[in-house]
Parts: structure tokens; sequence; C-alpha cells
């Protein structure tokens, strides 16, 4: 029998029709659901969140590109662009970039400019700031970022990416 969470309305993000209470660890888990989720439980109610593999591309070179398993509400991706977060989207993945870097001093990120033209995306200008990319899932979800693009990302700058 679920314990269906009083607060947590039809129309919200987070809800799942499979959302039932877990007796064993007292938290919220999903059922049948193709997403890896977390649960992240607060005092007053559980809010569920979408895990991905994200490949993060730092403008710094100082900084190693990495895949991230980052949750994916909009307070993450805007923490990792330092900003509003807009998107550009090709074929099987999309990339969010800050969407203000032409008016803020966001130093340009040739790598991610590089992958974003070589995995086949015309830019007409340039990419500047932290680059975060994922794939696109099922009705419109994110999705881990796509094995050929980490591919063409390792063979580009000569780095291992481990999954």
């Amino acid at each position: 029998m679920a314990d269906w969470p009083n607060d947590l309305q039809a129309n919200e993000p987070g809800f799942h029709k499979a959302l039932i209470r877990d007796r064993v660890t007292a938290g919220w888990i999903t059922l049948l659901n193709p997403w890896k989720l977390s649960t992240v439980q607060s005092q007053k109610d559980p809010v569920m969140r979408q895990i991905c593999a994200a490949l993060i591309i730092p403008a710094r070179f100082s900084h190693s590109l990495r895949i991230e398993e980052i949750d994916t509400s909009l307070a993450t991706r805007q923490t990792l662009v330092e900003g509003n977060v807009g998107a550009m989207s090709y074929m099987d993945w999309h990339v969010y970039l800050n969407d203000e870097a032409d008016f803020i001093p966001l130093p340009l990120n040739a790598r991610a400019e590089v992958l974003i033209r070589e995995a086949g995306l015309h830019l007409e200008g340039t990419v500047s700031g932290t680059a975060v990319f994922l794939g696109h899932g099922s009705n419109g979800d994110e999705a881990d970022a796509p094995a050929h693009l980490l591919r063409l990302a390792e063979r580009l700058f000569d780095t291992a990416l481990a999954a």
C-alpha cells in the first residue's frame, strides 16, 4: 500500500504515479522508472531529482573536463554555468551555457566550442563560460551525455573520461 505525500500535486515536478514510501529506509522511492533518481528529503517533504552523467567542460584550461553525475534541476544547472541557463541542441545531445555570456566577462571556452563544432553543430559566434553537455531522454527529459560525444571529447582533447 502506497503512502502518498499530501503536498505533492500531480502537476508539480517530481510527481510519479509509482512514487511510494519505502518502509525500510523511510525515504521516497519510485518503481518502474527508467530515470536514475536520487531522493532528497527535507523535514517538510521529499523532492525527487533526476540524476544524469553530464560532460562538464570548464572554460579555463587549468580545469579538467570531466564527467559528473548531477541532478538536472534548474538550480544545479545555474550553479554550473554561473548564471542564467541557455541551451543549444543537436541530434541526441544538448549543451547548457550561461545565456548572458556575451554581456558579462566570462572566459572563452575553446574546448567546448571545438567539441560543439566537431559534433556537427554550426555556430555563428563563440562559446564562453562552463559548458554542460547532456543527452536527450524520452518525453523531453534529460539523459546521460551520449557515448559518441564522450569518445569525441576524449579524442579531441587527448584525455580519458571515466564514466
